[in-house]
């Protein structure tokens, strides 16, 4: 069900928080703050978030499922 509203916001949500992991994950991993290639640490997290993208696709009826509690 990828062509749902609530597919796209899942996907969307995880993909924001694989680019903020990643992205602090390339920022802390021992590397002086003034040492740090910026356009790899960029270029990890946007592959990151292709491959949580990709991920949300192959698991599409649980990214798409609402994430209310039943009642």
């Amino acid at each position: 069900m990828i062509w749902t509203a609530a597919f796209w916001k899942g996907a969307s949500e995880r993909a924001i928080k694989t680019l903020a992991q990643s992205l602090l994950a390339a920022f802390v991993v021992g590397v002086s703050i003034l040492d740090i290639d910026v356009k790899a640490a960029f270029a990890i997290a946007a592959t990151a978030v292709v491959v949580s993208f990709l991920t949300s696709i192959g698991s599409a009826d649980f990214v798409s499922r609402d994430s209310r509690p039943e009642v």
